[in-house]
């Protein structure tokens, strides 16, 4: 992505701790999105002089990742980047860290609570304005009449509930959209092109889908591709602006997707791991904007 790689290089060169600083970071997974928001997490910390990182993968496991949290305050990190698992075990997590009076950065994830017994800083987008803006752009461009579809990612993550509320928030306004079925794919593009596949096979009329990722976005164009229904007569919509949705678009075959800025979240998650480490300030909910990405805009995003 040209724009973001200027953007990233520029920017992170201004980053830099005054002193030797280790940031112990977990990463949840290694799917589409989170491998990039990773490559860019090690992007920025390399370029921040005197910044070690110490970066695992908890592979989906909660306890594996509370394990890690362990690890890195008994280690004596300065900092610890989390891109959670679960929700479940954030309570636990803060409390360690601040007894051990290691300042905490969540990234991409929000956690539940709102208030914290440690220093923490969120990095993360509103997931809820990402619905909107996907939903918001295709109830216009078919004159808010028609069948539409919505695929939910896990519904115990935040950023699945909160995307599908901003959908369901603009289909309100809209009462020419009708709902004909909704259901969770769990970010799986694989799933995702099953649930439709089955959906086509009943008979059932789609004038737009409404993904709440870009796995779950191509899965549909799968999909769509084995029954070959034209993709004029339909509108797909992701999160995330992945490279793989950007090469759909260009195909014609995703509508629209919205960039979940992983540059941004982060160089934004190592900065505010140095800031707190040497004692400074960083900002409690730090949002990135959302950036919506069409076939008229795409190329600044490849």
């Amino acid at each position: 992505m040209k724009r973001l790689s200027v953007f990233l290089l520029s920017t992170a060169l201004m980053v830099h701790a005054a002193a030797a600083v280790t940031i112990g970071t977990t990463m949840s997974k290694k799917d589409a999105f989170v491998s990039i928001l990773t490559e860019n997490i090690k992007t920025a910390a390399s370029k921040a002089n005197g910044v070690s990182l110490d970066l695992v993968v908890a592979n989906m496991d909660k306890q594996t990742q509370l394990d890690q949290v362990k690890g890195f305050i008994d280690q004596g990190v300065d900092a610890i980047i989390i891109n959670a698992v679960s929700d479940e075990n954030s309570d636990l997590m803060q409390d360690m860290a601040a007894k051990a009076r290691i300042p905490l950065v969540y990234v991409n994830r929000q956690p539940p609570q709102s208030r914290f017994p440690g220093p923490v800083s969120v990095v993360s987008c509103n997931e809820l304005v990402a619905g909107r803006l996907q939903m918001r752009f295709m109830a216009d461009k078919v004159g808010g009449k028609g069948n539409v579809v919505i695929l939910n990612g896990e519904m115990s993550h935040p950023a699945a509930k909160a995307r599908t509320k901003g959908v369901k928030e603009v289909l309100a306004q809209y009462p020419g959209l009708k709902v004909v079925h909704e259901q969770t794919a769990n970010w799986s593009r694989d799933e995702a092109e099953q649930i439709i596949s089955d959906l086509l096979a009943k008979g059932v009329k789609i004038d737009i889908v409404a993904a709440n990722n870009d796995e779950m976005a191509i899965g549909t164009v799968r999909a769509f591709e084995k029954t070959g229904v034209s993709f004029g007569d339909v509108l797909i919509g992701g999160v995330d602006a992945t490279p793989s949705a950007i090469a759909e678009m260009e195909a014609g075959k995703i509508d629209v997707t919205v960039l979940q800025n992983a540059a941004a979240q982060g160089l934004q998650s190592i900065k505010n791991a140095i800031a707190m480490a040497e004692g400074g300030y960083a900002q409690e909910f730090d949002w990135v904007p959302w950036e919506v990405v069409l076939p008229s805009n795409m190329e600044n995003y490849k």
